[in-house]
C-alpha cells in the first residue's frame, strides 16, 4: 500500500473517531527525544498555503519546529463588567495594563478577606503558576538556552516575585492562599477576578455546557497584563510529531497535514493564523475587543518546551511561589535555592 493510501485510510480513521460536532479535546504528548524536526516541512506548507501559525515558541526547541500544531489555549484576563462599571473602571487597553497599571487596578478593587480566601473580594487571583508568565514578562527565564543551567536567580526573576509578593502582601490584593482555585472557579464563594485573571480559556468557553456563555457567567475576556516584554502562556491543544523511526519522514508529514486539517476546526482556538481570524470570535461570540484579546495571547504565547521544563515548572511552583505567596519567604533566597534545584535536575540523564 503506498504512503498516500495509507494516509488516507489513517484520515478516514481520525474523522471517523472524532465524529460529528466532536474535537479532539487539549491532549499532548510530548515526543521529544523520539520526533523529528519538521522545521523545513512547515516552511514549505506555510510558503504553500500562504498562512502561518500560532503556537510556534510551544512546539520550538533549540531553534526548530518538532511538531505540527492544530490548536492552543492561551492564558488571558477575565474580568466582571458590572463591577467595573459600579466603579468607573475602564477595561484595560487593546495592549493590556502594565504592571504598575494592574497593581492600581488590583488595590482599588480588592475587599479585605480571610486568609483562607473566603469572604472579601479579592482583585487578582491567577493559581499556581502564575510567576512563570511574570518571569517571562520581565524578561526572565526558568532554563538558560544552553540547557544546562538556570537564570532563576537573576535579577529578571527575582524581580517578578518580589511583584508578585508585594501584590499579596503589601498591597493584598491577591489571596495568601494558592489552593483555593478550585473554590474560587467552581464553588461560587468569591467575588473574584474583578480585575481579572489569567486562568486559560480552556477552563471557560471550552468546557461550557451547551448554551452558556461568558455573558451569562457575567464575565468577559480581555488582553494579558504585560511587564518589558508582552508574554502568555500557551498550551497546545494537539500537535502531531513524525518519529525518528520513519522510513519517509515527507510522506508522514503529509499524513500529520492532512489530519491537522481535519481536526484543526475543531479546536476551541485553531493554531492556524488564518483559521482562527476567523473562528474564535465565531465559535465563542466573542465581541471584537475579546477576540483581538484572544488572538493576541495566542500570537504572544509561549509553552515549555524543554525536556526538563515540566520538572522546572514545578520547583518554580512548589519551591518558589508557594512559600512566597503563603509565607512571605525572600525571593531572592526561594530563586536561587530553587535555582540550583533545576540544575541538579537537568545534570540528570
Amino acid at each position: 500500500m503506498s504512503a498516500a493510501m495509507s494516509g488516507d485510510s489513517f484520515i478516514e480513521g481520525v474523522e471517523s473517531a472524532l465524529g460529528e460536532g466532536r474535537h479532539p479535546g487539549d491532549t499532548r504528548t510530548v515526543l521529544r527525544d523520539l520526533a523529528n524536526d519538521v522545521d523545513r516541512f512547515m516552511a514549505q506548507m506555510e510558503a504553500e498555503e500562504g498562512d502561518t501559525f500560532y503556537a510556534i515558541a510551544a512546539i520550538t526547541y533549540n531553534g526548530k519546529r518538532w511538531a505540527l500544531p492544530w490548536g492552543i489555549t492561551p492564558f488571558v484576563l477575565w474580568y466582571t463588567p458590572a463591577a467595573f462599571d459600579a466603579t468607573g473602571v475602564e477595561p484595560p487597553p487593546d495592549q493590556g495594563w502594565d504592571w504598575e497599571q494592574f497593581r492600581e487596578i488590583t488595590q482599588q478593587r480588592a475587599v479585605p478577606a480571610d486568609a483562607d480566601g473566603s469572604g472579601g473580594q479579592w482583585g487578582f487571583f491567577g493559581g499556581g503558576g502564575t510567576s512563570l508568565f511574570l518571569i517571562w514578562q520581565n524578561g526572565g527565564r526558568l532554563i538558560a538556552d544552553d540547557g544546562a543551567s538556570s537564570p532563576l536567580r537573576e535579577p529578571a526573576a527575582v524581580e517578578a516575585l518580589r511583584y508578585l509578593r508585594e501584590l499579596v502582601h503589601e498591597y493584598k490584593s491577591v489571596p495568601p492562599n494558592t489552593a483555593v482555585e478550585t473554590k474560587v472557579v467552581s464553588d461560587g464563594k468569591f467575588q473574584i477576578l474583578v480585575s481579572g485573571s489569567p486562568l486559560a480559556t480552556v477552563f471557560g468557553q471550552a468546557v461550557l455546557p451547551a448554551g452558556i456563555s461568558l455573558e451569562a457567567l457575567g464575565v468577559r475576556l480581555a488582553p494579558m497584563i504585560h511587564g518589558r516584554e508582552s508574554v502568555t502562556l500557551g498550551g497546545a491543544n494537539g500537535m502531531l510529531s513524525v518519529m525518528t523511526g520513519t522510513q519517509d519522514a515527507g510522506a508522514a508529514f503529509f499524513v500529520a497535514r492532512q489530519v491537522a486539517a481535519k481536526v484543526g476546526d475543531r479546536s476551541p482556538y485553531p493554531a492556524r493564523r488564518n483559521a482562527a481570524a476567523e473562528d474564535v470570535p465565531k465559535k465563542w461570540g466573542l465581541t471584537e475587543y475579546e477576540a483581538k484579546a484572544v488572538l493576541s495571547a495566542m500570537d504572544t504565547a509561549r509553552g515549555l518546551t524543554h525536556p526538563k521544563s515540566d520538572d522546572a515548572f514545578h520547583i518554580l511552583r512548589d519551591k518558589v511561589e508557594t512559600p512566597v505567596v503563603e509565607k512571605n519567604a525572600d525571593p531572592e533566597i526561594a530563586c536561587s535555592d530553587a535555582a540550583d534545584e533545576i540544575e541538579l535536575k537537568l545534570a540528570e540523564e
